[in-house]
């Protein structure tokens, strides 16, 4: 992939739309994640997976659950920890739940918002796309 065909695919494709929900050093939406530095956490396979299967591994802080609870309560909300005895989750802007697994009797992952791109990209932006996602590292301190 070329990675310059890869930014300009990022920016202005209307397609993707990309721009509106992740940011990229400070530019673009904050709806999804941000990606600077994800050449230095995903490797192309992963890229290439997260494009066109969105939701298959969720960013950390961007997982939303659906909990049910043994006495029938359900909530939602996203992800901020998890351990083998709870569950910590956001629900709203500022109620922060924390939730036992003893106390839950079902919990499903809500699949990921973004669409994928193999319906609205073709291979070869694709390809661009991951190549430009593969050129970003984590700025260097000055």
């Amino acid at each position: 992939g070329d990675a310059r065909r890869g930014q300009r695919i990022f920016v202005n494709n209307e397609a993707a739309q990309c721009v509106r929900c992740h940011t990229i050093f400070e530019f673009g939406g904050n709806v999804g994640p941000g990606l600077a530095g994800v050449a230095d956490r995903l490797n192309p396979r992963q890229r290439l997976e997260a494009l066109v299967r969105p939701s298959a591994r969720l960013a950390p802080g961007y997982e939303t659950l659906l909990v049910t609870l043994n006495d029938g309560t359900v909530t939602a909300g996203t992800v901020m920890e998890r351990t083998d005895e709870s569950i910590k989750l956001k629900v709203g802007k500022e109620d922060i739940q924390i939730i036992a697994v003893a106390d839950i009797a079902e919990q499903e992952t809500l699949p990921s918002s973004m669409p994928s791109m193999d319906t609205r990209l073709t291979r070869r932006e694709i390809r661009d796309l991951v190549a430009y996602l593969g050129s970003l590292h984590e700025e260097e301190s000055k």
